[in-house]
């Protein structure tokens, strides 16, 4: 490249302010050292003279030393950004401030090799149209901030121009190709119709697909379409060579003021055609406005909520159960702000008992936002829910019921064993000795007063453990034996 430094290392100075701190320093010093030889003044004067200078001497080869060190360390910082710039691959340049370049690495010399300029807008003209605004743009942020990046389409795909400030009023520019984004030149191959548009609405690109649909190369934005502003997510009529056309427009990658919207062509048949697939979809679907207002329901729909009209219907009044207000969860999935959760809604059903797990999702019809509402009948998922609690609640009885059989099965313990001691104690002409015995035979198993105690009690720790009971066939005997004054009641006979 003529006209540029050989060597593709920028120079880059270090500047050295001590110098001049330490020239006046030695030189004040011999100043006073010498001054006792060329005046005749008086002795005190001269030493005093004489000491000052030494001091100064001393401090000025102090300050020499430390110079020393960091003016090493500057230079192998300067060594090591030296061989960093030198080996990066990505093409860089070190210019001035009116943008004529002072060094470049090699990398930068083999990306433009075949442009023979001594400026950066010259040398980047391959590769930009316009590159003095760019260039200008990013030098004027980064005086301010220190540093500037910008991603700039271009047809051979997207360039990536970083600045940085460096100290002396140089500024160190790297071009890095961005291969790896699909645009530019890896749109051809992209078969929907793209174009890539500007911050004035100038059209910067157009792929083969999006050439062929309008039939030509157009340059702006209001040659293409019929009415302007473009509206994303809905359908705006362009136009072409054989006449006007109605496309569906969506925006993707919308960054640094380019946007690129890719066309979808739509005719009146398809869109008759989606909205019978949608009154026919075997998947309960509500259309809603986001004030809770029911624009269409689909078959399913209908039978599942046990509607008959589609007029003047709410989601309000057609579900409940939320725990919260129904408008702030539709007016949240409208804005974005709520997770796409699904929440678990009774239906008002006055014939039955029907519960629905409902999914919101906010999309975008005609340019104006609508929710989406899909329907899962959950009644049977409901019920089982509901035996699940009740289960866990009989559980619960019943092992509160074995602690409770545990304890007083420990009272009964503790009395029977009393009880028995006494007994040994008192004879049968003892007056206590018929109550005593009443105790004790009510603890014996197999009789009726006594089955609380004794059978009761362990058949509810057993079924608190969730174990079986052996089953057997009694006869009446055994219960009637109490009532019908049969030996060993204990109580007395009418």
């Amino acid at each position: 490249m003529s006209g540029r430094q050989n060597s593709s290392v920028p120079a880059l100075r270090i500047y050295h302010p001590e110098h001049l701190r330490l020239a006046a320093t030695f030189a004040l010093s011999f100043g006073l050292m010498l001054a006792p030889t060329l005046f005749s003044w008086p002795d005190w004067i001269m030493r005093g003279l004489m000491a000052v200078g030494l001091t100064l001497l001393a401090v000025a080869l102090l300050l020499l030393f430390q110079a020393r060190l960091r003016i090493n360390a500057r230079a192998m910082a300067v060594e090591l950004l030296t061989g960093f710039f030198e080996k990066d691959a990505t093409p860089s340049f070190v210019t001035d401030d009116d943008g004529a370049i002072h060094a470049c690495n090699q990398a930068a010399q083999t990306r433009f090799q075949d442009s023979e300029r001594d400026t950066l807008a010259g040398t980047l003209r391959s590769v930009l149209a316009n590159p003095s605004a760019v260039l200008f743009r990013l030098q004027s942020r980064a005086r301010f901030e220190g540093a500037a990046r910008e991603d700039i389409v271009t047809r051979r795909g997207h360039v990536r121009l970083a600045v940085h400030q460096m100290n002396g009023g140089s500024f160190l520019w790297r071009v890095e190709d961005i291969a790896d984004r699909q645009s530019g030149r890896g749109s051809e191959a992209v078969p929907i119709p793209m174009i890539t548009v500007g911050r004035t609405g100038a059209v910067l690109f157009m792929n083969e697909a999006a050439r062929t649909l309008v039939g030509e190369r157009v340059k702006s934005t209001d040659r293409l379409f019929m009415t302007l502003p473009v509206t994303t997510g809905e359908i705006n009529t362009i136009s072409t060579k054989n006449g006007p056309l109605e496309v569906l427009v969506t925006e993707l990658n919308r960054t640094q003021g380019r946007s690129e919207l890719f066309l979808m062509e739509v005719n009146s048949s398809e869109l008759q055609s989606q909205q019978t697939s949608f009154e026919h979809m075997p998947v309960p679907f509500i259309k809603l406005a986001p004030s809770g207002d029911i624009l269409s329901l689909n078959k399913m729909a209908m039978a599942m909520l046990g509607v008959e009209s589609r007029d003047n219907l709410k989601l309000a009044q057609l579900m409940e159960g939320l725990g919260r207000p129904m408008s702030d969860w539709l007016r949240d999935t409208a804005d974005g702000l709520a997770s796409n959760k699904s929440e678990f809604l009774r239906l008002s059903r006055p014939d039955k008992e029907v519960f629905a797990q409902v999914t919101l999702t906010r999309v975008i019809e005609d340019g104006s936002t609508i929710l989406i509402a899909v329907l899962n009948d959950a009644t049977e998922l409901k019920t089982l829910e509901a035996q699940f609690v009740q289960s866990q609640k009989m559980q619960a009885i019943g092992q509160l019921a074995g602690g409770v059989a545990h304890d007083f099965n420990n009272l009964l313990t503790a009395i029977s064993g009393h009880c028995d001691l006494l007994l040994l104690r008192h004879d049968q002409g003892d007056q206590d000795f018929g109550d005593l015995i009443q105790i004790h035979e009510t603890r014996q198993p197999g009789r009726l007063s006594g089955e609380p105690a004794s059978g009761l009690l362990p058949q509810a720790d057993l079924a608190a453990r969730g174990a079986g009971c052996a089953r057997h066939p009694v006869g009446p005997d055994p219960f009637a034996q109490p009532f019908g004054g049969g030996k060993g009641h204990p109580y007395p006979e009418p």
